[in-house]
């Protein structure tokens, strides 16, 4: 079996860094009104790759509410543990990094605040997200042809 061959490690991460940049310039700042912040996941660092509506370096909490919002009891224990130990980026983004220093309840009750997120606004987070997502790609594909 053939495997597929991708581009080099630093030019992939290039990209995801200039993605990440352009996104948060595009999107806007990630301050909500409507929702406050879970103090939690300030205490925890949370932010510094997370937001309430603005890609970072992870997605942001209203996007993870939207994809899990049909099946919130069987995600809880897995994001708890996601939360925990880290792992591959199920977003297409950079890994989840382990959080050593947060207990499985302060993860549980950061993972309930998160799937608690009003679904009509995750909903269109989702669909603002795919648009920016379709954006990002074609100034990508732009940019790599000139």
């Amino acid at each position: 079996m053939m495997r597929e061959q991708r581009p080099p490690l630093g030019k992939r991460l290039r990209v995801v860094a200039a993605s990440c940049v352009s996104l948060i310039l595009v999107a806007g700042p990630g301050h909500s009104e409507e929702t406050e912040e879970l103090p939690l996941l300030r205490e925890k660092g949370c932010h510094a790759c997370h937001s309430m509506d603005v890609v970072l370096l992870g997605p942001p909490y209203t996007a993870i509410a939207a994809l899990h919002s049909a099946r919130k009891e069987v995600m809880l224990e897995v994001l708890i543990e996601k939360i925990i130990s880290g792992g591959g980026g199920n977003w297409g983004m950079a890994p989840m990094v382990p959080n050593d220093h947060v207990t499985e309840d302060e993860a549980r009750a950061m993972t309930e605040w998160i799937l608690s997120l009003e679904p009509l606004r995750a909903k269109e987070h989702a669909k603002k997200r795919a648009e920016l997502t379709w954006e990002r790609s074609s100034s990508l594909i732009e940019k790599e042809t000139l």
